[in-house]
């Protein structure tokens, strides 16, 4: 059993201002968008692809918001590390702390979808899903999905959190959850797997590929678990933010790349998008403060890029820390890059 908090049901004022729930009751979290609802034993089969224990039978939360049957498989069963699978015959939540359900606003700010997960993330996956376009669809074509977690709490007195255990890897909590996702993908109508902290949508084929990489000695595959989206300003419409969302993952802060568009291409998104992507796996290698003071580095446009440090909330939701880079050759960015942004802004 879980130990389950109270629900507490909060005034609409509440809910704006809630950030995403923090890692406690859960890790990692990932949902596999089905256009049909499998059996159990179905997916207790598709399970025995991923791990050779096979899955146990257990009674979960009180309804379907926080998963009244679960499957269990072990992670680390010698620190209670357990990952946490069930079917939940209905679509996606996106709505979670702005809903209309007291029921589901409670179980998001437990944690029940996800640590990290923020209200709209899936819409914001969907329109932003360049490594799959039709992930642009999928929100639109699932029906119902199964529901991954990692957790430490499992036997735990009812009403009681404990902190995750220091010097477990968030790396290897991705990893096996991939490897979990990657079993599940292979039931019939799952339609891709959706990170709620990375607002990333990855078919079964980008997994499998992405994985076998790294088994192969290739780096860790982090665009599976972390978007980066195209983001235009307003005002001038000629700039864009280019963004990561899901290195708090890993316990990271996100990074976020600003410069104009014009028509000789002096920066190419593609070579922004690899310059974001390098930064992510050097914070990987040698955390974060290698970027998130005062610092330039070289980057695309053979232009040094300079970040004035790290941010409390970035352009666009989700709410979380940032770190910025402008060309330094551009002088004062637009006002929009100069103003702090309030928690939700650009939803």
């Amino acid at each position: 059993m879980l130990p389950l908090p109270p629900l507490r049901f909060l005034h609409r004022f509440e809910q704006a201002m809630m950030p995403p729930p923090p890692k406690a009751l859960f890790t990692q979290a990932a949902a596999i968008l089905l256009s049909r609802t499998p059996s159990e034993e179905e997916v207790l089969q598709a399970l025995l692809l991923a791990s050779p224990i096979e899955a146990r039978s257990t009674t979960g939360g009180r309804n379907w918001c926080e998963g009244q049957a679960l499957l269990v498989l072990p992670f680390l069963p010698e620190r209670n590390g357990y990952v946490l699978v069930d079917i939940v015959d209905r679509p996606w939540p996106d709505a979670l702390g702005e809903s209309e359900e007291p029921e589901i606003v409670g179980a998001w700010n437990a944690g029940h979808f996800g640590p990290l997960s923020e209200s709209g993330g899936l819409r914001r996956a969907a329109t932003q899903s360049w490594k799959w376009k039709s992930g642009r669809r999928a929100p639109a074509l699932h029906v119902a999905f199964l529901r991954i977690r990692l957790t430490y709490q499992l036997g735990v007195s009812a009403g009681i959190t404990r902190m995750p255990p220091g010097g477990v890897s968030p790396q290897e909590e991705l990893l096996f959850l991939t490897q979990i996702a990657g079993a599940l993908l292979s039931l019939r109508g799952a339609l891709c797997v959706f990170f709620p902290a990375g607002e990333a949508l990855r078919d079964a084929a980008f997994v499998e590929e992405r994985l076998n990489l790294h088994r192969a000695g290739g780096p860790l595959p982090l665009d599976i678990w972390a978007n980066i989206r195209f983001l235009p300003l307003n005002d001038p419409a000629t700039w864009v933010v280019m963004d990561t969302v899901g290195m708090p993952q890993l316990d990271l802060p996100d990074l976020e790349a600003a410069f104009p568009l014009d028509k000789n291409e002096r920066y190419p998104p593609h070579d922004v998008e690899a310059f974001l992507r390098n930064l992510s796996l050097r914070l990987l290698r040698d955390g974060d403060a290698s970027v998130a003071g005062p610092s330039s580095l070289p980057g695309p446009g053979g232009a040094l890029w300079r970040s004035a440090g790290t941010l409390a909330s970035g352009f666009s939701a989700p709410h979380r820390r940032v770190v910025r880079f402008l060309p330094r050759t551009l002088g004062r960015p637009p006002q929009q890059l100069r103003s702090p942004y309030p928690p939700g802004h650009g939803k």
